[in-house]
């Protein structure tokens, strides 16, 4: 009796274990409907002093390709065109002119390497910002889709 229900308990762990995967289901976040925050620049972390109220942000809107976000000072918005997937560039740039005691340091490094990058890549819930293949020029983390 003992070995009949110990062939039936592998019988039924081998039945179970070759069902099929369970299948998970992800959140894709794309590029345009998500906000995004900074979290690199460069290879260096950014901060922890930057709060909520002066974190650099950077959104993507579909409608007319738009950027627009607050750069740690100043906000900025422009153009940007996907030409094939995964590459990116970002024109007319526009940014207000406030001047801050603080973060305007990483608000010029951050405006420029704009002007440099030339493609992208999405993992999980970061935004890798490129120029070429070389290291990831900025990181961003994902935090709310826009509605």
């Amino acid at each position: 009796m003992v070995r009949l229900l110990s062939v039936i308990l592998i019988v039924h762990l081998f039945i179970s274990g070759c069902g099929s995967p369970k299948q998970t289901t992800a959140t894709v976040i794309s590029l345009a409907g998500t906000e995004w925050r900074l979290i690199e620049l460069m290879g260096s972390p950014i901060p922890a002093t930057m709060t909520t109220m002066n974190e650099v942000t950077l959104q993507f809107t579909k409608d007319g390709n738009r950027v627009s976000g607050f750069s740690g000072c100043n906000t900025y918005g422009g153009g940007y065109t996907t030409p094939e997937p995964t590459k990116i560039s970002f024109s007319q740039m526009l940014s207000t002119m406030k001047a801050c005691p603080s973060n305007m340091d990483l608000e010029s490094a951050y405006l420029k390497m704009l002007r440099e990058v030339d493609n992208y890549a999405i993992k999980g819930n970061v935004l890798s910002l490129n120029k070429a293949k070389m290291a990831p020029m900025a990181r961003f983390e994902a935090i709310k889709k826009q509605g």
